[in-house]
């Protein structure tokens, strides 16, 4: 079993170790798109840098927004007549609600017969100390209508605040000053927590979107959270220094029937059955990230047999001593698939049965093996292919698909030569091959894609005695390409 940081450095440690590898020297093309649809995420030394610069002023302590709401403008007084214009549809009337309402209302979704409210500093109590403070008895107040279910979403909010505002848990330790959000504006302080920071509402006034991803955000993410299954589609809190653990810590994100993007990876959620069998019955689910969490345990394949809609998964990090089930493979939609530095065992057959696949990474796998498929270009989808670092054996497919983009199989045992026919692959750009067996020459065709400006990085062993590949053309050559990089490697890989 993975054994548990039990402090903020070594938590440090164990992220920098596990994330070097992938994220040095090449950057995947769903990772691209992901940060195209969502902008930038902040690197993780920044990140890092960022949380132990005790002395930063960016936190924003709020413990009751009431005495900080911004005060209404009044309105203009006019000195002439205005124009006549015709009455306005008049809003809805709503009835007038009581603090006891509020009150009985949110004490009704407690999951603990309501013990969590009987201890005045609990995130819960907090939590609806704040909403009674901060709901005015006329709804529309506001400025929007208050009613029961923006009450409950008003309450979910806060205690997400409460529960991962400067909270402790194991890694941050138990005891001491934890810092705050890096960000936390408007939290708890605007009026209309659509208008919070990183919280996204549709035209009905009701939350769609969560994206506090790379905000220090500690302690645990709460179960409240269901309280907007109706609504919710994005989930993202990767990054932080959360801690939620095993069943119970997972259990409510079943309920989040709606979501379509969740994202966690790289914080500290941590279950000794691999991945939770409840992200099973999110049916709607489109992109699923559980990178580098601490997850321990073979993966089930009737977890993923009903993510149909699965389009984007990384699932890297973690120590799952199992191979990729069928039933994941064979997703039909399933687009990009990444499992580096898993512990994942087996052959790589998996492949051939991935109607979708684009790119395909499972580098820093020892005890995966067998042979790469002969047969691969048949999967016609797949561009980009990384491999290595496991333990390959046999000789390189003559072919792969014509609009293969990037193909990383070094550190291998890979024998034999390097096909002529690569040389119809117009499209690629990064072909790594270096500390494997291969021998022979590299092929003139193969260089040319090189003298054409298409392909940017080419390694083999082309410098050492056995194994050797005669190569005028590569950009690196030996095993010390995997820790050196040229300007050419660092070119954007364009894909479509």
């Amino acid at each position: 079993m993975m054994t548990r940081p039990t402090n903020l450095c070594t938590a440090l440690v164990l992220l920098s170790l596990l994330g070097a590898i992938t994220e040095s020297r090449k950057v995947p093309l769903g990772r691209q798109r992901r940060f195209d649809q969502q902008g930038t995420l902040q690197e993780d030394e920044e990140f890092w840098n960022r949380w132990l610069q005790r002395e930063t002023s960016l936190d924003v302590d709020v413990a009751y927004a009431s005495t900080n709401t911004p005060t209404a403008t009044p309105p203009t007084t006019l000195t002439s007549s205005p124009t006549v214009t015709p009455s306005p549809t008049p809003k809805p009337t709503h009835p007038p609600i009581s603090d006891t309402t509020i009150v009985d209302m949110i004490q009704s979704t407690s999951r603990f017969d309501g013990l969590e409210f009987e201890d005045p500093e609990s995130y819960q109590s907090r939590a609806l100390d704040w909403v009674v403070t901060n709901t005015p008895s006329d709804p529309t107040a506001a400025g929007f209508p208050l009613s029961p279910q923006k009450i409950l979403q008003r309450y979910a909010l806060a205690c997400l605040y409460y529960s991962t505002f400067a909270a402790p848990n194991s890694i941050t330790g138990l005891s001491g000053d934890v810092r705050g959000w890096i960000d936390a504006t408007g939290w708890l302080v605007f009026p209309d927590e659509c208008s919070w920071y990183q919280v996204a509402c549709n035209d009905f006034g009701y939350v769609t979107k969560i994206e506090l991803y790379s905000n220090r955000l500690t302690g645990s993410l709460p179960y409240e959270l269901a309280l907007l299954q109706d609504w919710l589609t994005t989930l993202d809190v990767y990054q932080n220094i959360l801690e939620n653990s095993g069943a119970e810590g997972h259990a409510w994100l079943g309920e989040l029937h709606n979501l379509q993007y969740l994202f966690y990876g790289r914080t500290f959620f941590q279950n000794d059955n691999g991945i939770p069998s409840v992200i099973g019955t999110l049916t709607r689910l489109k992109e699923y990230d559980c990178s580098y969490v601490l997850y321990d345990g073979p993966l089930d394949g009737s977890t993923f047999v009903n993510l149909t809609n699965l389009e984007y998964m990384d699932l890297s990090g973690n120590r799952y001593n199992s191979g990729i089930p069928s039933q994941l493979a064979s997703l039909p939609q399933l687009q990009f698939l990444y499992g580096v530095h898993a512990d994942l065992t087996g052959s790589l057959d998996f492949v051939l049965d991935m109607p979708a696949i684009i790119e395909l990474w499972v580098d820093n796998n020892p005890i995966m093996t067998g042979t790469i498929p002969s047969s691969i270009e048949q999967v016609s989808t797949l561009v980009s292919l990384g491999i290595s670092n496991c333990s390959l054996t046999g000789t390189l497919p003559p072919f792969l698909g014509d609009e293969f983009v990037q193909f990383f199989a070094h550190d291998n045992a890979l024998t034999g030569t390097i096909p002529a026919e690569w040389g119809a692959l117009e499209d690629v750009k990064r072909i790594e091959l270096h500390d494997n067996l291969l021998v022979g020459t590299m092929p003139d065709e193969v260089c040319d894609l090189r003298e054409a400006f298409r392909l940017v990085r080419l390694t083999t062993d082309c410098q050492r005695q056995v194994g050797t590949v005669a190569c005028d053309c590569c950009t690196c050559c030996g095993p010390s390409c995997s820790f050196l990089q040229n300007t050419d490697a660092t070119a954007e890989v364009s894909w479509p």
